[in-house]
């Protein structure tokens, strides 16, 4: 059951990619019936290889319940934070909402310094998604400037986090500068 609960995250996240899923599997069906075991074998495979070369390579554990993942409501706000701490990177600020919309893929930053990039899936409309992380922010006390549709600048001090959404690919990139 781990490898269709993949299969349907993947192709919930890259909806490209279910008419390859569906013929995989309707292959491997018919071939059970025909008893051609090295083709089931092999549309299974396919199926299997495409979900986790979409998914970046993570096991089927992963997939399903990511690392660090805890859910707490905050009394009053209009979102949970999604996102333990430890699971994103040190240096990513501890006061930044992330609502639950957004479900973390993966970060890159050294863990002293340079810039530091968090990427996240979202689901649901993209102006939605916008419209909750600008009201995230706002609600913990970051300013948010809309510079264009797609990037919004969060500022709280001298800390800046610049996000940056992908519509087709309902992606949101948040870069935190380093401020050396």
């Amino acid at each position: 059951m781990g490898v269709l609960g993949a299969m349907v995250r993947t192709t919930q996240t890259y909806p490209a990619l279910l008419p390859l899923i569906i013929l995989a599997i309707t292959i491997a069906i018919w071939a059970r019936r025909k008893r051609r075991f090295g083709l089931m074998g092999a549309s299974v495979l396919l199926a299997a290889i495409s979900v986790f070369f979409y998914t970046g390579r993570r096991s089927v554990a992963a997939i399903e319940l990511p690392a660090g993942l805890e859910v707490a409501a905050i009394e009053g706000a209009p979102f949970k934070q999604t996102h333990a701490r430890s699971s994103l990177h040190p240096r990513f600020p501890e006061d930044f909402p992330v609502p639950t919309v957004f479900h973390h893929e993966h970060t890159r930053g050294q863990k002293r310094h340079g810039a530091l990039t968090v990427r996240f899936r979202f689901s649901g409309s993209p102006a939605d998604a916008v419209r909750d992380l600008a009201e995230a922010g706002t609600t913990h006390g970051w300013t948010v400037e809309q510079s264009a549709p797609h990037r919004l600048v969060f500022s709280k001090g001298n800390r800046t986090v610049e996000a940056w959404f992908s519509f087709p690919g309902l992606s949101l990139v948040l870069d935190v500068p380093d401020p050396r």
